[in-house]
């Protein structure tokens, strides 16, 4: 709610508006062909380590590493984890990103 107060005040759209405009292009409602929830392999739920101002992109690196083909890693973050993501497809993966929320975004990466 403060967030989107903020947002407001700076002339910036609502997060639910700004899903659209992604700077990946990554994020729909609809999933991609490939998803299959029986493939997740692992979740991260990082959106605590992140209020409290740690950076997963470590952890979620070495977790998308042990994936074998096929399998699904999902990242659940307070944003959209762009950087993240842009790593991911270097290495060939393919990325999902569904915004459930204004503030809840689960990105899922498949090891091809």
């Amino acid at each position: 709610e403060l967030v989107q107060r903020l947002r407001k005040e700076v002339g910036q759209p609502e997060l639910l508006d700004a899903i659209q405009d992604t700077v990946s292009g990554d994020a729909t409602a609809e999933p991609p062909p490939w998803y299959d929830e029986r493939e997740i392999k692992e979740t991260l739920d990082a959106r605590s380590m992140i209020d409290s101002g740690e950076q997963p992109i470590g952890i979620v690196l070495g977790d998308l590493d042990r994936l074998e083909d096929g399998q699904i890693y999902e990242l659940i973050t307070p944003f959209e984890p762009a950087p993240l993501i842009d790593k991911a497809k270097a290495k060939g993966m393919s990325v999902w990103v569904n915004p459930r929320k204004s503030e809840e975004f689960h990105t899922y990466f498949l090891c091809k």
